[in-house]
C-alpha cells in the first residue's frame, strides 16, 4: 500500500531546478509511513520549493481514486501558469508510469485548454482565480490542487501551504466528492487539514 511522509524542508530559490541530491531520494522521503519522520540526514536535505511540490503532485495520484478509468493512454497533469513547477515534473516523470500509464505534463495558460487529464495544477501567478478555474471545469473529475491561501475556499480538492518553510497541504473533502474523486484515509493522515470531516 502506498504511503506518504511528513513534509520536507525547501530551500529557495523558488522553480531552481534540483542539484546535488538525486531525484529518488527526494521520492523515497514520501514513501515512508506517515507515523514515521525521515532520517535526520534525509529531512535535512534541501531541495526547491517546487521540487516539492511536483514531487506531491506525482504522489497524489496513489492516493486518489478517479470514478473511471481514463480514456487516453496516458496519465496526465496539466500545470495552469507555472513553467518552473512544470518543468520540475517533467523533470520528475519522465520515464515514470502513474496509474500504470506512461506520465505525461501538459503546460497550459487557460482552463479552456484542457481538454483532458487528471490532475490540473494551477500555478501562484495565474490571474484567473481559483474560482473561475473551477467554474470553467464544472464536475469534471479532475483534481485540481491550488497554491494560494484560500484556495479550498475557492473549490480547490487541495491547496499547498508553507508552513516554517516546508510544504503543507490541506484538503477539502466536499470539493473531491462533488467531482466524484475518492480520497484516501492515508493522503488525509498526512494533510495539515481537512474541510468536511468524512463519517
Amino acid at each position: 500500500m502506498a504511503t506518504l511522509s511528513a513534509p520536507l524542508r525547501i530551500a529557495p530559490p523558488r522553480g531552481a531546478l534540483i542539484r546535488g541530491p538525486p531525484l529518488c531520494l527526494l521520492l523515497g522521503c514520501l514513501l515512508l509511513l506517515p507515523a514515521l519522520r525521515a532520517p535526520a540526514t534525509i529531512a535535512e536535505e534541501r531541495y526547491s520549493e517546487d521540487a516539492v511540490k511536483a514531487a506531491f503532485l506525482y504522489r497524489f495520484a496513489d492516493f486518489v481514486n478517479w470514478p473511471s478509468a481514463p480514456d487516453s493512454a496516458d496519465f496526465t497533469i496539466a500545470v495552469l501558469d507555472d513553467e518552473a513547477l512544470a518543468a520540475q515534473l517533467q523533470l520528475l516523470l519522465r520515464n515514470r508510469l502513474v496509474k500504470g500509464k506512461p506520465a505525461q505534463v501538459r503546460l497550459i495558460e487557460s482552463p479552456r485548454q484542457l481538454t483532458g487529464g487528471q490532475i490540473l495544477y494551477i500555478g501562484r501567478a495565474y490571474p484567473g482565480g481559483v474560482h473561475r478555474v473551477m467554474e470553467a471545469l464544472g464536475e469534471r473529475p479532475i483534481l485540481v490542487v491550488s497554491d494560494e491561501d484560500n484556495g479550498l475556499s475557492e473549490g480547490a480538492m487541495i491547496n499547498f501551504l508553507l508552513v516554517d518553510r516546508r510544504v503543507r497541504f490541506e484538503v477539502s473533502l466536499a470539493a473531491a466528492d462533488r467531482a466524484r474523486l475518492q480520497v484516501s484515509s492515508e493522503l488525509l493522515s498526512v494533510a495539515l487539514r481537512v474541510q468536511g470531516a468524512r463519517p
